[in-house]
């Protein structure tokens, strides 16, 4: 979603202004865009921050970049926006610790707990015999052999 929130003061440049302000709102696009990808795959909280930040920028972008593509609305809608979907944001990584750092490895196994609510009641993905794991009393499944 940050990605596509700070591609449009791209879009707004291309529309509407001179190419040096194109690439001062690329640059900017590009830090943020940064932190979208450091967050997907590190920590979640660096996006719930960029998205906080990028309000706030909005609000005081004009000071510093003159770009007549923009809306003269958009700081606005864009401030209220930004920083209420970061803090719903933020709010669901306080309330989901397992949700906030992105750090597990693709080929790491997925720790399954009691509390998945995909878990039937024998502990294991009771719909699909080949997902294998640990179950939550940390023994390994048995290895699935087949019909």
């Amino acid at each position: 979603m940050l990605v596509v929130i700070v591609s449009y003061y791209v879009l707004f440049a291309v529309m509407g202004a001179s190419r040096r302000t194109l690439t001062i709102e690329i640059v900017v696009a590009s830090g943020f865009l940064l932190f979208a990808v450091l967050g997907f795959k590190r920590n979640v909280w660096l996006v719930a921050a960029a998205l906080v930040g990028h309000g706030v920028f909005d609000f005081v972008r004009g000071l510093f970049i003159d770009n007549p593509g923009v809306p003269h609305w958009w700081p606005g809608f864009c401030l209220a926006f930004d920083v209420l979907v970061g803090v719903l944001l933020a709010a669901r990584l306080i309330g989901h610790p397992d949700l906030r750092a992105s750090t597990r490895r693709i080929d790491t196994p997925v720790r399954r707990t009691e509390e998945s609510s995909f878990l039937g009641s024998e502990g294991h993905n009771s719909h699909d015999p080949n997902i294998q794991g640990n179950w939550p009393n940390g023994k390994k499944a048995p290895k699935y052999e087949g019909p």
